[in-house]
């Protein structure tokens, strides 16, 4: 049975979303839906609203969220789908297969954030949120202003969900394109990327490779030696910081240079290149490659690590 897990914080917005994908028919394929409320906001299910759905809406408090008392609530109901508005809260910061009952299915996690208030979150509850937006399937920052720094936000989702959607909601409820997000320009004859922005320039040139092929692209890297990867390759990139030391990781491209077997691991390079998208087996998918034209050497950023 699929279960679909909505997560967030207390007036973040979750029965909202709930509320409109539903009126959307998104989930009309099933009969009878079993909605779990882990906690309740002020925006409320009207009982016209639950009944013409099919839905089944009980509040559960923390220690009643066992896999036996889910088993009660599916043999009361029994729903063709199981829909969760999750409190991240709780001990259990995130649900895990194991405490659903046999033959649920988690379908889709989905993390749903007031922007307005997703700094103060990021700065006092730093683990919590962090949870919230790992191996999830779709974030969705909402009541979004232009004055916020929504590439941060963008990107600290991103870095913790590879995978994952994004979806950045104005005031108003209409969605911001994400080239209104770039801070450089798609069109410009070289896209030179600045050390500050490497970070969304990586996380968008791997999410939509193909708006970047055969663009000339100038930005500074790390080189480092990849395996088995020929004389001519290496790769080039930044260490990035998602949320604490532990979560380091390096984060670069592969490079395609006549010169390679002279250049120094661990040195510092402006690059410009051209960019193709070619399949590799680092990215074991198909992926940006640096047809390298120009490099040389460069002073390192002012801050070695870019943090997400």
């Amino acid at each position: 049975m699929p279960v679909f897990i909505v997560n967030g914080f207390l007036e973040s917005g979750k029965t909202t979303f709930i509320k409109n994908v539903i009126n959307q028919n998104q989930f009309s394929e099933f009969e009878s839906i079993l909605l779990i409320l882990c906690e309740q906001g002020e925006t409320e299910y009207e009982e016209d609203f639950l009944k013409k759905h099919g839905l089944h809406m009980v509040i559960v408090e923390e220690k009643e969220f066992t896999v036996r008392a889910l088993k009660e609530l599916e043999k009361k109901f029994h729903p063709w789908a199981v829909m969760i508005e999750y409190n991240p809260m709780w001990k259990a910061i995130s649900i895990d297969p194991l405490q659903l009952p046999d033959r649920w299915e988690i379908f889709q996690r989905i993390t749903v954030i007031d922007a307005s208030t997703f700094e103060l979150y990021r700065k006092n509850m730093k683990s919590i949120i962090s949870e919230t937006l790992k191996n999830v399937d779709m974030v969705l920052f909402n009541r979004c202003r232009n004055d916020m720094n929504l590439s941060s936000y963008r990107r600290s989702a991103k870095a913790l969900s590879g995978g994952v959607q994004i979806i950045l909601e104005h005031e108003d409820g209409t969605i911001i394109p994400l080239a209104e997000q770039l801070p450089y320009s798609l069109d410009a004859t070289v896209i030179t990327v600045e050390d500050e922005d490497y970070g969304i320039w990586y996380l968008d040139i791997m999410e939509r490779p193909e708006q970047y092929s055969g663009k000339i692209v100038n930005y500074k890297g790390k080189i480092a030696r990849l395996r088995k990867a020929g004389e001519r390759y290496f790769a080039a990139g930044r260490k990035v910081m998602t949320c604490c030391a532990d979560d380091t990781q390096f984060l670069g491209y592969v490079c395609e240079y006549e010169d390679a077997e002279l250049v120094t691991p661990g040195e510092w390079v402006q690059i410009e290149a051209e960019v193709g998208i070619e399949y590799r087996d680092e990215y074991s998918k198909k992926g940006p490659v640096m047809h390298i034209r120009k490099m040389k050497h460069a002073v390192p950023p002012n801050e070695d690590m870019i943090y997400l």
